[in-house]
């Protein structure tokens, strides 16, 4: 298993910015494997895009199955629990904090559940 996270801002610092990058990173879980957040005093939004394999993302209780090529997102305080249920899944993940982060994100219509992006853009 593996992870990395990068911060474009520290944690504890707000940037003076109406929307800014707050991280980006990726996560490599095998079956079996299980995250939960209850989204309470979480205020940023974020993307979840899926790499290779499948699980179970669920976004305030409505559980959907990303796969390989597929993006999911949540919005401030919204829980979200993944479950692997794939031999191996690979998803990053991207998120965004500010006053409008969530108006930008929405902008952009994308539906609330996963939508096919093709292959995520990583080097």
């Amino acid at each position: 298993m593996g992870m990395a996270i990068h911060r474009a801002v520290q944690i504890d610092k707000s940037a003076p910015m109406p929307i800014y990058l707050r991280a980006t990173g990726w996560h490599t879980a095998t079956q079996g494997w299980t995250e939960e957040n209850d989204g309470k005093g979480r205020h940023h939004c974020g993307l979840f895009w899926c790499m290779n394999g499948s699980g179970t993302f669920s976004i305030d209780d409505k559980a959907y199955t990303l796969e390989s090529g597929q993006v999911l997102y949540y919005l401030p305080l919204e829980a979200d629990h993944i479950a692997i249920h794939s031999s191996r899944c690979t998803y990053y993940w991207v998120t965004f904090d500010g006053t409008q982060a969530e108006n930008f994100l929405k902008s952009f219509k994308y539906p609330r559940a996963p939508f096919y992006a093709k292959e995520c853009l990583v080097s």
